[in-house]
């Protein structure tokens, strides 16, 4: 495989250097293009404050980039929290695997797939767990004729053949892998180590929450869907695109009903979390609208994959 694949950015969400960040106001969708630059502390955004609560780009220097605590703090001081999701570029010179030639042989010990019913705009997930493969099968099933990413002409169009064609090919989804892809000398943003209060919990506490406080990978490809946790609402979330297509945040929820979900995401693309497998969840249409607090088995907003790609949070 090589790293063919686009070299994805830190996407961000979990383990947060800070709690108690206020609530958030507002959650737009991701504005498509490069933000202009302002320069301080490798912030791309015209007001520090963010009254419009627009989501935000920064590029940190790899001096700034080693302090992700510090970062964190000054990305809140900009009010990047306020609209849900925060895009940053690491720089060019960090790298959290040297190669990803030697993944192929890595076993999925769980894919599902997922199995949507629906119609007019509102729809059921149902996740069927299957057979054990590697990740060399996984990406040879993403990329074959049946399960890849269709022709389109831009972002709108595969957006209106993702609704068109939701019910039909259910996609197979690598999910909930316990481990990481980082290289174990990587000290920077390392999802694994991040020294926050959650890293605390483990090593003073003994407690070990599987995905929250550990990493979890994710292997997706085109339609894999999924909602975020309970637990996404309550603690800022980290994930790390290694490789692949970009992923679609659709947002389902009233401005009050925002949470509090800080998202560092590459290639222009809104973040991701993660749906529990072998649940069912309610997948409403890409509109905004109110409903009721997400839970475990019915999320929104909703994430979706638009092509083979491996992420880790």
């Amino acid at each position: 495989m090589g790293e063919a694949g686009r070299r994805e950015q830190v996407v961000a969400a979990g383990r947060c250097a800070r709690l108690g960040a206020p609530p958030l106001r507002c959650a737009p969708r991701a504005a498509e293009g490069p933000a202009r630059r302002s320069g301080a502390m490798g912030s791309e955004n015209p007001s520090p404050q963010n009254p419009g609560c627009k989501i935000m780009t920064f590029r940190p220097s790899l001096e700034e980039f080693r302090d992700f605590g510090r970062f964190i703090a000054y990305m809140e001081s900009q009010g990047a929290h306020r609209a849900g999701l925060a895009k940053v570029i690491p720089p060019k010179e960090w790298k959290p695997r040297r190669t990803y030639d030697d993944i192929d042989d890595m076993v999925i010990p769980a894919p599902i797939q997922q199995v949507v019913t629906g119609q007019s705009g509102l729809f059921t997930q149902y996740n069927i767990q299957k057979k054990p493969m590697t990740v060399g099968e996984y990406r040879r099933l993403a990329n074959s004729e049946k399960y890849c990413t269709p022709r389109h002409q831009d972002f709108e169009d595969l957006e209106r053949k993702y609704w068109k064609n939701l019910t039909f090919v259910s996609p197979i989804y690598g999910a909930d892998i316990s481990g990481s892809l980082y290289d174990a000398d990587v000290d920077e943003w390392n999802i694994g180590n991040l020294n926050t209060l959650l890293d605390m919990v483990e090593h003073e506490c003994g407690i070990i929450i599987e995905g929250v406080n550990t990493p979890y990978l994710y292997f997706g490809m085109w339609k894999t869907t999924f909602a975020w946790h309970t637990e996404d609402m309550d603690l800022y979330s980290i994930n790390y695109l290694h490789f692949g297509e970009p992923k679609s945040c659709r947002w389902c929820h009233s401005p009050r009903e925002a949470p509090q979900l800080l998202c560092l995401w590459n290639s222009g693309t809104p973040a991701q979390s993660q749906q529990e497998f072998r649940d069912t969840s309610t997948i409403p249409a890409g509109i905004q609208g109110h409903q009721h607090s997400p839970s475990r088995n019915s999320g929104t907003p909703t994430q979706s994959q638009q092509g083979w790609a491996a992420q880790e949070g």
